[in-house]
């Protein structure tokens, strides 16, 4: 009877342990993910070449981390609070000049990395992202933080550098944000 135990537990463990190698796995093809997109933890889908947002990836529901650094895309879709599971997003090095106003609704979201893009400004909804952690935008245009930042009790770092914040706006940003890491290039008086 301890035999028949130990077998049925050995295939046990070994069972959880494939499930969570497959789970670890990151994949770097979308059409490979939707072939069992239910076990999709991981997708890296950096220098694709891609134009737009790949609307399939919103089938893989238990996505945790999704690259898609140095692609050429513009827009994030509005749905993307549909992968609600989601983690760490990288969009960094693309040509966004928005990013949708309902990425709040991305509650386990903890950190964002959209940096090098044309971003003009973070919405004031990201302040409903209520685990995000890191907020990395530098190289971008942003002038301003939304006045809900002070909100995420989770956050420790904002990337800002290459943005243009003159000192004032620095000084008042570190005032306001004590317990954030701010990072900002030097300030420029540049025009004045």
């Amino acid at each position: 009877m301890k035999i028949f135990f130990l077998i049925i537990w050995f295939f046990t463990f070994q069972l959880n342990i494939n499930a969570q190698e497959k789970n670890d796995k990151i994949y770097s093809s979308l059409s490979e993910a939707l072939v069992n997109p239910e076990i999709v933890e991981h997708l890296d889908l950096h220098k694709q070449k891609l134009k737009s947002f790949p609307v399939e990836i919103l089938l893989l529901k238990n996505l945790k981390t999704l690259n898609l650094s140095k692609n050429k895309i513009d827009v994030l879709p509005t749905e993307i609070y549909e992968l609600s599971k989601l983690e760490k997003l990288n969009v960094s090095h693309n040509k966004l000049y928005t990013l949708p106003y309902n990425i709040g609704q991305l509650i386990n979201l903890k950190q964002l990395i959209a940096n090098t893009n044309n971003l003009a400004f973070l919405p004031e909804q990201i302040s409903e992202a209520k685990s995000l952690e890191k907020i990395d935008v530098w190289k971008n245009d942003i002038t301003s933080l939304p006045q809900s930042i002070g909100n995420l009790s989770n956050l420790k770092e904002i990337d800002l550098r290459e943005n243009i914040f003159d000192r004032q706006s620095q000084d008042s940003y570190k005032q306001t944000l004590p317990n954030i890491t701010l990072y900002f290039s030097p300030a420029c008086s540049c025009g004045k």
